[in-house]
């Protein structure tokens, strides 16, 4: 087998592990479901997989990423940076929300990942503090990035943090986040 087939074999198997789960949640998702999908044994899918979890994870991953290169590309937007931080910070929580709305059942396999330390959340992470920081020193350049970066994590959390997002999702917050920005940029 060539390097190619094996990429393309994970990526289908993604794929239909993410339609899988939509249809009968991630508890109910084996991989045995999976490998007969695509028409192989679900030993054969171990060599991709070491068990559902790292499946998952991988169906987590490719969101999480699809996430990070949206608010990437706002990093380099010609606008101020403070108009780039209220825009990163109301695209995260808008694809985060639409994740929620349009698709719950991939949405609460994220929510059990994201009760451990798994490596593709902390990579994530790591990509929003970088992201963050980078906009945080355009904004305040006389200022610690990092630190400022950490505080307006924090002190919006409830408008991106998977579990608190989806306590608030049926509400539309985009405007009360507008708000806490404002105050934040102001006081930084």
């Amino acid at each position: 087998m060539n390097a190619e087939n094996g990429y393309s074999t994970e990526v289908n198997a993604v794929r239909v592990a993410r339609e899988l789960v939509r249809q009968h949640g991630y508890e109910k998702f084996r991989l045995t479901d999976v490998a007969r999908e695509l028409g192989m044994s679900h030993a054969a899918l171990y060599k991709y997989f070491t068990d559902k979890d790292a499946l998952l994870d991988a169906v987590n991953a490719e969101w999480l990423s699809e996430i990070d290169e949206t608010l990437e590309a706002i990093l380099y937007a010609p606008k101020r940076p403070s108009v780039k931080i209220e825009m990163w910070f109301t695209t995260l929580y808008h694809l985060k929300r639409e994740k929620i709305l349009a698709d719950i059942e991939p949405y609460q396999a994220f929510i059990a990942a994201d009760t451990a330390e798994r490596p593709f959340i902390i990579a994530h992470l790591e990509t929003q503090q970088r992201q963050l920081e980078l906009l945080m020193s355009q904004a305040y350049p006389d200022k610690n990035s990092s630190e400022l970066a950490k505080l307006f994590l924090e002190a919006t959390l409830s408008y991106h943090h998977p579990q608190l997002l989806l306590q608030q999702s049926t509400a539309d917050r985009t405007r009360s986040l507008h708000r806490t920005l404002r105050v934040l940029l102001r006081g930084a």
